[in-house]
């Protein structure tokens, strides 16, 4: 069921994000065959579950991933593979569970994430 989620693609003069829903692996896998444009916001699929394929992630090249996920889940999201995945890959990683709401603004002549929730809280600052 979650392979079926829309994925969207959005473009605005100061950038781009990849909108992923909750795709996993399967679904990832075929994107990476038919070819994506890259991004420069991730929104990880599926909460940063650790259902994702290996080169899903480098290929968007984002320099920025956004994770929608509740805190203290049941689930365990996001997964520590996710989060280092991303790590390695140089993504500046910015979560819901420990942010608050997110919002991503045109500023400087690119796009930015600015974190709505929680104010004050050490990383929360704009993407480069």
């Amino acid at each position: 069921v979650n392979n079926a989620s829309v994925v969207v693609h959005v473009r605005w003069t100061a950038g781009t994000a990849l909108l992923s829903g909750d795709i996993e692996t399967e679904a990832q896998a075929e994107l990476l065959r038919r070819g994506f444009p890259p991004a420069d916001i991730l929104k990880v699929p599926h909460h940063g579950s650790a259902g994702h394929d290996p080169g899903f992630f480098a290929a968007t090249g984002a320099r920025a991933a956004l994770i929608s996920v509740g805190a203290d889940n049941d689930y365990g999201h996001p997964a520590p593979s996710t989060l280092a995945r991303l790590n390695r890959l140089g993504v500046r990683v910015y979560r819901t569970d420990l942010s608050g709401a997110l919002a991503v603004v045109a500023r400087a002549g690119g796009l930015a994430v600015i974190p709505r929730g929680r104010s004050g809280r050490p990383g929360d600052r704009p993407a480069p």
